[in-house]
């Protein structure tokens, strides 16, 4: 039987961990350079 995404939410992780990987690094990425693009941005 072949599930959907949303039904084997377990096997969705394990495909696309390279998503979650990629988000937390840029969230990271933003958060910790901040103080070098706000004054830039005039913010």
């Amino acid at each position: 039987m072949n599930k959907e995404w949303w039904e084997d939410p377990v096997r969705f992780v394990n495909d696309y961990w390279w998503v979650f990987l990629l988000i937390i690094v840029l969230a990271l990425t933003a958060y910790l350079t901040r103080g070098y693009w706000l004054p830039l941005l005039g913010l």
